[in-house]
């Protein structure tokens, strides 16, 4: 504890006012320029209060001064460093059951499907990836016939190529049918035959797939109407 000070009011205040009365009436201020650079410190009696009426410190020089006698705070002590335990608690996770049930809400026909990734694909577009897969893997086995070092390639994620065929379908409007006709195309090509090798390959390169090889398949106008076909089969008379 710091050093404590106490002093004497009742004595203070008697000497203070023993002293006023000593040299109040020995002060001689001109009337006429109350001026206080006029006054001369000769006419000033000297105080006349006595030191001696004040206590000081009482605390002995000799004595050690001691630390506080209040128990530190322990809110504000410093965090212990191996103490590896968060301050805040731990966010509540997400169920993955009701995050897939949510996600078939929204996608009723998906049979394949990655909540987290947001991907899936109807039982078309997977059935569409399976035949780009079943052609891949022939072309593998009539390679291997020729040389036997030629191993059958890994089975590919059925929900990545079945979103990617979707994709093609919802954003890029192609139908299954279109989609199948232009990987059998690209496989009789020798350069695409080896370059192209999936379905997020195929959309990548579609379009130039489109101007390499031609037209893309025909689109069937839902506007058209066939002409009637008035030639008599064989075997029918006329």
């Amino acid at each position: 504890v710091s050093n404590i000070y106490r002093l004497n009011v009742e004595k203070l205040e008697a000497a203070a006012a023993a002293a006023r009365e000593s040299y109040k009436p020995k002060r001689k201020i001109s009337p006429a320029k109350n001026d206080p650079l006029t006054v001369d410190p000769s006419n000033i009696a000297p105080s006349t209060v006595d030191p001696s009426n004040f206590d000081g410190s009482t605390v002995d020089n000799k004595l050690p001064i001691r630390g506080a006698m209040i128990d530190p705070d322990p809110s504000v002590l410093k965090p212990d460093p191996s103490d590896k335990r968060s301050s805040c608690p731990d966010a509540s996770q997400p169920d993955p059951q009701t995050a897939e049930q949510n996600f078939l809400t929204r996608h009723p026909d998906a049979v394949v499907f990655s909540a987290k990734k947001r991907q899936w694909g109807s039982q078309e577009d997977l059935v569409c990836a399976q035949w780009i897969w079943g052609r891949i893997v022939s072309l593998y086995e009539q390679a291997a016939s020729d040389d036997g070092e030629i191993t059958r390639p890994k089975e590919p994620n059925w929900t990545a190529w079945a979103n990617d065929v979707r994709t093609m379908r919802m954003l890029d409007g192609r139908t299954h049918r279109q989609i199948c006709e232009m990987f059998g195309r690209l496989q009789r090509d020798s350069f695409w035959v080896k370059n192209i090798m999936s379905p997020a390959k195929l959309r990548e390169k579609w379009d130039e797939l489109v101007i390499r090889l031609g037209r893309s398949p025909a689109q069937r106008c839902v506007n058209h109407i066939s002409e009637p076909d008035t030639e008599i089969p064989p075997g029918f008379r006329g």
